[in-house]
């Protein structure tokens, strides 16, 4: 419906940018919580996380805040932290 599109597989296709999207979104909100960026969003100190990682991977590709290299990146995917394990609800 908002796609203005009645084609399955131009459907598909948008999904598949959208999925692409949102893991680039969530990959970029985790390295930057892991660099403390974080902290940037916060109106006021909380121990509670006021953004979800979605969100702060968004704000940081928008705004370009994030200066973590593809490599790195995909060495945190490689070797996961125990906090992504936990946000993932894998075992570690």
């Amino acid at each position: 419906e908002d796609s203005l599109t009645r084609k399955g597989s131009r459907i598909e296709v948008l999904l598949l940018l959208s999925a692409m999207a949102s893991f680039a979104s969530w990959l970029v909100g985790m390295a930057c919580e892991t660099c403390g960026i974080d902290a940037w969003l916060a109106p006021f100190r909380s121990t509670r996380r006021l953004y979800s990682i979605m969100r702060l991977g968004r704000e940081a590709l928008v705004r370009r805040w994030s200066s973590t290299r593809l490599n790195e990146l995909i060495n945190q995917l490689r070797h996961p932290s125990p906090q992504l394990l936990d946000q993932l609800g894998a075992p570690a």
